[in-house]
């Protein structure tokens, strides 16, 4: 499982707390991965790199996760990477954090690429933790 744009890494640990497999988080901030350093479990792997050029090999993950990084990539080059290195991609995304048309439509345009969209991280969970949904 990888948390693309892993952040201060609460995501993270929230996922190593019920996965049973290895969790990665990446981000492109060195300051941030210092603080998520001090979150995670020391089971989770953290590495520097950005969305759109993810440094795994391809097909390295069962799931990838965008955690409120959508409006900060650019989503179709950060998504096409997140398909390349996984099955299926889940973003949880707040709706006050980008126009909601503006969503739907990079959605649409992505719907090949992203895989399922949730508004909450309870439902991500959920989802991500789902075995039926593998």
């Amino acid at each position: 499982m990888l948390d693309a744009g892993t952040g201060t890494g609460a995501f993270a640990a929230a996922l190593a707390e019920r996965w049973a497999g290895k969790v990665w988080g990446v981000d492109p901030s060195p300051e941030m991965l210092e603080v998520a350093r001090t979150r995670v479990p020391p089971s989770v792997g953290l590495k520097q790199g950005w969305a759109e050029a993810l440094p795994f090999r391809d097909g390295w993950f069962e799931r990838v996760v965008m955690r409120l990084v959508a409006h900060l990539v650019d989503r179709p080059v950060a998504f096409a990477e997140a398909a390349r290195c996984q099955v299926k991609v889940a973003m949880v995304l707040r709706p006050e954090m980008m126009d909601p048309d503006k969503f739907e439509a990079t959605v649409a345009r992505n719907r090949g690429l992203v895989g399922d969209v949730f508004d909450s991280e309870k439902d991500a969970l959920a989802w991500l933790l789902d075995p039926a949904a593998r």
